[in-house]
């Protein structure tokens, strides 16, 4: 609500975040008890435009401002058309109002409508975070748009002013040619059309901090189509070279109740009583996994323990075609734990032993201690959503 001090001209201001295509502006005039005695509210109204707020341009056609009625249950009943004229600021100028016996005049509330010319909308919404380094970006497109320059970048100014990388995207979809993990963009899209260039909002999102390795949510009952847990993470049982067992004995074989993330995980059996005193379950790929790709310098593995367990401490092996090396969590009792944990690996833990990261080909899951095995006891341990990517930066 606004109301003048009773200088004339009377007269507001509004400025837009950026350019607009205007509509209609829609008028709730000023609406007091006494109204219907003073005439507060604006008469005579001349609208201007302007794109810089330097240069104006009156509009033309601009009908006088209804009465309002002083009751509670009015509503806007002016409605000025713009037919679509381009603009960052509007001017009211309010030469009359309805009573004349006072000089103040106002208004209780005006409301513009634009054509959307811009591109708006975006998906990832703007200030995602835990965005995939694969996503697709997709917007709404302005109305009449021909073209879409897509902007994006680190640097929130240089997309703002145009510089940061860019390309035409055929369709309003984009897809980035790659994305590093943890990492803050930004991004806009400039609509194109026989009117000119209509610059976009700068919007931002937040890649994810890591890429699935496994997150044990493809595995089925299926032991025909050979789908089961256990097919992909060999265990002691097919080996007989430790004392371990992945999945259970009974399907369903996946874990379904202690779970990390999503609706499964891998429940991992121990028995470190007898040789070798210790329990692995290890997964082979099929093509050598790059985990350094997208600015990856972290592996990141999840588990819980239970009270109910034997005390052993876990590793992780890996290995490319020719080397291994081993990495033990640091916590001595971790099969006891009963909350999920989060263990990040530094990938130069693996490479300062000669290992490619770039090409590993097998990633193993070991209870007990690798390097100095001794007699321990049995349990269950629970790994889920293992990851390669990095940490956010701490604040």
């Amino acid at each position: 609500m606004w109301t003048s001090d009773g200088a004339k001209p009377a007269w507001i201001e509004f400025e837009f975040d950026a350019v607009y295509v205007l509509h209609e502006l829609w008028v709730w005039n000023s609406n007091q008890l006494v109204e219907s005695f003073l005439g507060f509210g604006a008469k005579d109204v001349m609208i201007e435009y302007s794109l810089d707020g330097q240069t104006w341009t009156a509009l033309e056609g601009v009908p006088q401002f209804a009465r309002a009625t002083g009751t509670p249950t009015y509503t806007a009943d002016t409605k000025v058309a713009f037919n679509s004229v381009a603009a960052k600021y509007v001017k009211l100028t309010i030469e009359n109002n309805w009573g004349g016996a006072v000089p103040s005049t106002g208004l209780s509330e005006v409301r513009f409508f634009y054509v959307p010319m811009q591109a708006f909308r975006p998906q990832p919404a703007d200030e995602t975070s835990t965005v995939s380094i694969d996503a697709e970006l997709s917007w709404r497109p302005g109305r009449t748009a021909a073209s879409h320059t897509v902007f994006i970048g680190t640097d929130e100014n240089a997309v703002a002013e145009g510089t940061a990388s860019s390309e035409s995207a055929a369709e309003h979809s984009y897809t980035p040619a790659t994305l590093d993990f943890a990492t803050q963009y930004f991004w806009k899209v400039d609509e194109g059309g026989d009117a000119g260039t209509y610059p976009g909002a700068v919007w931002t999102f937040t890649t994810e901090e890591f890429a699935a390795i496994d997150d044990f949510e493809n595995y089925d009952d299926d032991v025909d189509a050979q789908t089961t847990i256990w097919h992909a993470w060999v265990d002691g049982v097919t080996t007989k070279a430790s004392g371990s067992q992945v999945g259970y004995t009974e399907s369903p074989f996946a874990e379904r109740s202690v779970v990390h993330g999503g609706r499964q995980a891998m429940p991992l059996l121990y028995d470190n009583s007898a040789s070798p005193y210790y329990s692995e379950a290890e997964r082979t790929f099929d093509s050598p996994q790059d985990w350094t790709a997208h600015g990856a310098d972290t592996l990141c593995v999840y588990f819980q323990g239970a009270a109910s367990n034997s005390s052993e401490g876990l590793y992780v092996t890996l290995k490319d075609n020719s080397k291994s090396a081993t990495v033990a969590n640091s916590i001595a009792a971790a099969t006891t734990t009963t909350e999920w944990q989060q263990w990040t690996i530094p990938l130069s833990e693996f490479t300062a032993a000669g290992v490619k990261a770039t090409a590993v080909k097998a990633l193993v899951i070991g209870v007990g201690n690798r390097a100095a095995p001794a007699s321990g006891g049995t349990g269950t341990v629970y790994i889920d959503d293992l990851g390669y990517g990095r940490l956010l930066p701490s604040e």
